[in-house]
């Protein structure tokens, strides 16, 4: 079943990362996930990098918060000669590339007051968190 979502995770990053619409046939790609391999119509797809994580969230179902787990993935043209398959998993692995925010750091870097914001959607002043780097 892991198998099944690292390829349809796999091919929809790779369907937003070329930006083609929803109902881009998925039957047209191709991922051999452990000989690192991929083809779009019979053709190799060379220098892509396809970043897979897991990621666990809670939910709340029936009044009762529930942790999901979650096959993610994000896929990069690097333009370089070979399609690289990176697995990220463990949190120090997968903290060195992306970082995770939440709605009070999205907002604070919106407004880039060092002190105090004024969001200006709801005139509402909050203190802020801090500037966020984008690696």
């Amino acid at each position: 079943m892991r198998r099944l979502a690292i390829v349809l995770s796999l091919k929809a990053a790779y369907i937003r990362a070329i930006g083609q619409p929803l109902g881009f046939d998925l039957a047209r790609l191709e991922f051999n996930v452990p000989e690192e391999k991929c083809s779009g119509d019979g053709e190799a797809l060379t220098g892509w990098e396809f970043r897979l994580f897991r990621s666990n969230v809670g939910v709340q179902r029936n009044g009762q918060l529930v942790e999901e787990q979650y096959q993610c993935c994000v896929a990069f043209f690097r333009g370089t000669p070979e399609t690289r398959f990176h697995f990220s998993e463990n949190k120090a692995d997968l903290e060195s590339w992306v970082q995770f925010i939440n709605m009070d750091q999205m907002a604070s870097d919106y407004c880039g007051s060092d002190d105090l914001c004024t969001d200006p959607l709801a005139g509402e002043c909050h203190p802020k968190i801090r500037r966020l780097n984008v690696k």
